[in-house]
């Protein structure tokens, strides 16, 4: 039993000597492209709204929170993406987008991929189809990142949650898409942390188009 404490004391200590784990951290996520479609229906995605809801110390890491307690503030909220731990599970350091990104901006991009990718014309202001494309928004419910602590290995997951608003071509009644993610190894790096996230984006991806109807040709 010594021996044991011992070796996860030693774990602890070293994941938080290794990863800066005390300290507020950025991270810098790819975002989901694709290529607009010459031709389709025109869409256009009029609002993305971040609905999150941060807690201070919350019992479930899931919960999205803040090493500085700053859940009232959106100009951190919007960019906070996980929440670091030490090797006994207590909450530590956080992970922001850097300045200037937000989540809604990564989700915008998501839903971006997902629609060209099925065939549909993503317009913007100042194209001639923009009046008349089909208007649709989304809520963000949900979009984590989060560490568990183990003996051998440290797991790392994530899950997003969306509420499709508005009209979508849904193949089907339901107006709810998700994204997951998970990740193990010996330390949670900037880079694990990276894969999880962009792997996550790309599930949330690949849901989105399964919900979709084709696009209609126009």
């Amino acid at each position: 039993m010594r021996r044991k404490m011992k070796i996860a004391t030693l774990f602890a200590a070293v994941i938080i000597l290794s990863g800066c784990a005390l300290n507020r951290g950025e991270l810098a996520i790819e975002a989901p492209a694709a290529a607009n479609p010459e031709t389709g229906q025109p869409v256009r995605i009029v609002d993305v709204v971040d609905k999150r809801v941060f807690a201070i110390n919350p019992p479930n890491p899931s919960t999205p929170s803040l090493k500085n307690d700053e859940i009232n503030d959106p100009s951190i909220t919007k960019r906070a993406i996980a929440r670091k731990r030490g090797g006994f599970g207590q909450a530590l350091g956080d992970i922001l987008l850097p300045e200037g990104e937000t989540v809604e901006q990564l989700t915008v991009s998501a839903l971006a991929t997902a629609l060209k990718e099925k065939g549909y014309r993503v317009v913007t202001e100042g194209d001639p189809a923009y009046a008349t494309a089909l208007p649709l928004s989304a809520n963000i419910n949900q979009f984590w990142a989060w560490f568990t602590p183990g003996f051998w290995a440290v797991k790392l997951e994530y899950r997003a949650g969306l509420e499709l608003t508005g009209d979508w071509p849904l193949d089907g009644s339901s107006q709810t898409v998700g994204g997951t993610s998970k990740w193990s190894g010996v330390a949670a790096t900037t880079a694990a942390w990276r894969e999880l996230m962009n792997d996550g984006l790309s599930n949330l991806v690949l849901n989105l188009k399964a919900t979709l109807r084709p696009a209609a040709k126009s």
